[in-house]
């Protein structure tokens, strides 16, 4: 079993879309809270940081 934990942030509407410490990559917008004037959002790019993806993509691109 693994567990995996995405990234999820709230932020004020008008702030800045915010991005993957690690890549770069800006977060997608997930939902807003309306009364509260929030916005949510998660990471956009766990593919990229899953090992076991990474490993399965290197072994579908590796030449026979």
């Amino acid at each position: 079993m693994r567990l995996v934990c995405v990234p999820h942030v709230s932020v004020k509407l008008g702030e800045p879309t915010p991005t993957c410490p690690d890549c770069g990559t800006p977060f997608r917008r997930t939902a807003g809270e309306p009364h509260t004037n929030m916005v949510n959002f998660e990471a956009n790019c766990m593919a990229q940081h899953d090992p076991e993806s990474i490993a399965n993509r290197e072994k579908a691109t590796l030449p026979k």
